[in-house]
């Protein structure tokens, strides 16, 4: 009898030894990290938890700059503030304060922080970036270690949420052509708050612009965007080289501003943008110009008469000079043609340029329409 109880007690204690607190878990016996990558990883992790100490709930979207641009690519904004305000209360009532350290291991691709964080065993995975190691699951990284996640990676997802734009807003390392393609994407989305929280301290003038922009089309006035357009040439290039999509949008915006606005200073800056750019970045503007002149001529030419160029130096009244002449029934062309005989400085440049079309005509005669029945 002692017998049989002996080897039944023996079973079982085979059964018990899998969940005992001393055995490895899948993630311990994987391959170990070097040493390096156990120190960055530590750090990494320290930091963000540093920096939750000194935020409140509220501020939880300080926190983004932590995570891999693909893990927030799913996520809400509202989400990930409710699960980064959590981890900000846990931290603040020392939760982490005992937190250890288990080591780190290099499953492929990602890397592994193995912790312990009040008695409870976590795996928090990491992806490259150009920055460095972040996070690659934000419900792990805030906490949450029974989540199972991808050990190849979180995969992005398309298209991607508001929060994985403000992430490459918020990166240091992303270039400008990235930074505005990420504010362009928030005007997508509509977040006034978010374009107007981020354009306020925003440096660079193209991002800036963008995030005005991006204001804007969420519901706020268009002229601060207008007013930070960059006008200058040397930056219209490098936009207009780098990414001329985002260079148009940007132009099409000044326009539909301009078009759009009681004020006049839309058209003075579009007038004067074009003025000061280079060949190339200076095409995206004919359309763009001459859509204005049909829906707004009196602005145009109080634009014309403020700015004060030179015809042979002015190449909005080029552009319109080449594309109006002979259009007798645009509306551009009719409005100079009646205010061109009255006084006063818009009705001097009414009648030059449209002397100049005149010009034109006679070196481009248009052509009469084809006879069907010859």
């Amino acid at each position: 009898m002692r017998s049989r109880s002996l080897v039944l007690f023996i079973m079982l204690v085979a059964v018990s030894l899998p969940i005992l607190p001393g055995c490895r878990d899948e993630y311990e016996k994987m391959q170990k990290a070097s040493d390096r990558d156990l120190q960055t990883l530590t750090e990494r992790y320290k930091a963000l938890i540093a920096e939750a100490k000194g935020l409140k709930p509220e501020d939880a979207l300080q926190l983004l700059h932590h995570f891999s641009t693909a893990s927030l690519s799913s996520i809400q904004t509202e989400d990930f503030k409710n699960k980064a305000g959590k981890f900000i209360a846990d931290v603040a009532a020392g939760k982490y304060d005992k937190m250890e350290i288990r080591g780190a291991r290099e499953p492929g691709r990602l890397r592994l922080l193995l912790v312990t964080v009040d008695k409870a065993k976590g795996n928090i995975p990491f992806a490259p970036s150009p920055d460095g190691w972040k996070f690659d699951d934000v419900d792990v990284a805030f906490g949450n270690f029974e989540k199972k996640f991808n050990l190849k990676g979180s995969t992005p997802a398309y298209p991607p949420s508001l929060l994985s734009s403000v992430a490459v807003l918020q990166d240091a390392q992303a270039t400008v052509k990235e930074r505005v393609q990420a504010a362009l994407r928030v005007a997508t989305v509509q977040d006034r708050a978010i374009a107007e929280r981020f354009a306020g301290p925003e440096k660079d003038p193209w991002v800036k612009a963008s995030l005005l922009y991006a204001a804007w089309k969420s519901g706020a006035a268009c002229e601060p965007f207008a007013d930070a357009f960059p006008i200058e040439r040397d930056p219209q290039t490098q936009l207009y080289d780098a990414d001329v999509d985002s260079y148009q949008v940007l132009v099409t915006g000044i326009h539909d501003c301009a078009a759009a606005s009681a004020k006049l200073a839309p058209t003075l800056r579009l007038y004067k943008s074009c003025y000061q750019a280079d060949e190339k970045p200076r095409s995206v503007y004919v359309q763009s110009l001459v859509n204005l002149a049909s829906a707004k001529p009196e602005y145009v030419l109080k634009a014309a008469v403020q700015h004060n160029y030179k015809y042979e130096e002015d190449p909005v009244a080029n552009i319109l000079v080449g594309a109006l002449h002979g259009e007798t029934g645009n509306p551009f062309f009719q409005y100079i043609s009646k205010h061109a005989k009255e006084k006063g400085a818009t009705a001097k440049v009414a009648k030059e340029w449209l002397e100049k079309m005149a010009a034109r005509d006679q070196e481009e005669p248009a052509e009469p329409p084809a006879n069907p029945n010859p």
